[in-house]
């Protein structure tokens, strides 16, 4: 099996005792998804119970991330970039403050690191004390994952089962991150879109420029979609974003803001992110292979972009390249993943196919980003799955399969 293999390829690098436990779990996580994947209506009728034991891993996360009213985590540079809207200096006045403040908490420097748009969206919570803001941010966050989930009619409960036990959402509560507003901005898109509401859709997608760096590849999605109404609506957002950016942190703000992004220090622990350079780093001539590599996956998303299969595929495919082609990404952002996993999983007729998307969605595989030896195999399972996806994708014509309809229909009347 895909998961075992993968956890036997870290033999090398990973002391035996940890290998061990590693193994059992890859073991037991890999014997778990095969069994749902070949024959996943069977196991509908568990799903409340499911929800629920997630409900409780979520639970113990969020209250860990409440239990200081001043948390260490990435909240703060929200907190203060919101502040600083309007400032002269807006990104080195911000900087500054930030990263004074999460040196005195013992982290590493946490500046603003969004568009400017962004902070003068956030600004409300800026006026507020800083635990007041922070309990009304874990809330909503909460609440948009809620909603988000809601929208994806008529497997709901699926991608409620696989939020509830997923460690990048996990890590979304722990970290206090904005990913969950993501999760919901691509829900909404997505549901928009199968409304008949594409200016509306494309609009919504535009949001993602909040954090841009996981949508790298968005562009070929709107490039290839049909609707004129959609790309219009896209472009059109984009320039208002753009000027609500200049608007709030000056003229100058673009080289401020590059300087800034391309500081090292900004991006800690680079062989534990589910990308590219989690993936290669250590590879020989490594320029040479990140780019043969991140030209393959280009590939590999155009193929799925361009054809004739759902929405869902086209999403997956470009959260899952941008993912692996961003220089900034960490196991928080895959949160973004889990309803697009869960709508291939259900709309593939290939076992395979399935198999990666629920394989994707189990906490085991991105719990490997915190063992030494083993920080490449949530890369490689993103890879093998965009690979899988666009070799299925040619023959996904638009339409969920026959089986596919009959497992909505298993999960709903379940």
């Amino acid at each position: 099996m895909l998961s075992v293999a993968m956890v036997c390829l870290a033999a090398a690098w990973v002391p035996p005792r940890i290998l061990a436990a590693e193994l059992l779990s890859g073991l037991g996580t890999a014997l778990g998804v095969a069994l749902v994947a070949k024959s996943p209506r069977k196991y509908v009728r568990y799903l409340p119970l499911a929800i629920i034991g997630g409900l409780v891993f979520l639970g113990a996360a969020l209250r860990s991330s409440l239990r200081s009213s001043n948390p260490k985590n990435d909240f703060l540079q929200f907190y203060i970039g919101a502040e600083y809207v309007g400032a002269k200096d807006f990104y080195g006045e911000s900087s500054r403050a930030a990263s004074e403040e999460s040196r005195r908490q013992g982290q590493f420097p946490m500046p603003f690191v969004r568009l400017p748009f962004y902070a003068l969206l956030l600004y409300p919570l800026a006026r507020m004390r800083y635990a007041t803001a922070y309990i009304l941010w874990q809330a909503g966050s909460v609440l948009s994952l809620l909603a988000g989930s809601l929208v994806w009619r008529p497997y709901r409960a699926s991608v409620a089962l696989g939020c509830a036990w997923s460690l990048p959402i996990a890590m979304v509560l722990i970290r206090g991150q904005d990913v969950s507003l993501m999760f919901l901005v691509l829900s909404l898109a997505v549901a928009l879109a199968y409304s008949g509401k594409p200016g509306l859709s494309g609009g919504m997608l535009a949001m993602c420029a909040i954090k841009w760096n996981i949508v790298l590849t968005l562009p070929l999605l709107v490039l290839k979609h049909q609707s004129p109404r959609f790309r219009a609506a896209f472009g059109l957002v984009v320039l208002v974003l753009i000027a609500l950016s200049y608007l709030v942190a000056g003229i100058d703000w673009p080289a401020k803001y590059i300087h800034l992004i391309l500081l090292p220090e900004l991006s800690p622990h680079a062989s534990q992110m589910p990308n590219l350079r989690g993936l290669i780093q250590q590879a020989p001539f490594f320029p040479y292979v990140a780019a043969v590599m991140a030209s393959a996956v280009l590939l590999l998303d155009w193929m799925v972009v361009k054809s004739t299969c759902t929405l869902e595929y086209k999403m997956a495919a470009t959260l899952v390249s941008s993912i692996l082609l961003s220089p900034h990404a960490y196991v928080y952002d895959c949160a973004v993943l889990i309803p697009f996993l869960v709508a291939v999983a259900y709309q593939t007729t290939r076992t395979g196919l399935r198999y990666m998307s629920i394989l994707l969605l189990t906490p085991a595989l991105y719990a490997l980003l915190s063992l030494p030896g083993c920080y490449f195999i949530p890369s490689a399972a993103l890879l093998v799955f965009l690979i899988v996806l666009a070799i299925d994708a040619s023959r996904q014509q638009g339409n969920p399969t026959p089986a596919a309809r009959d497992l909505r229909r298993a999960e709903v009347s379940g």
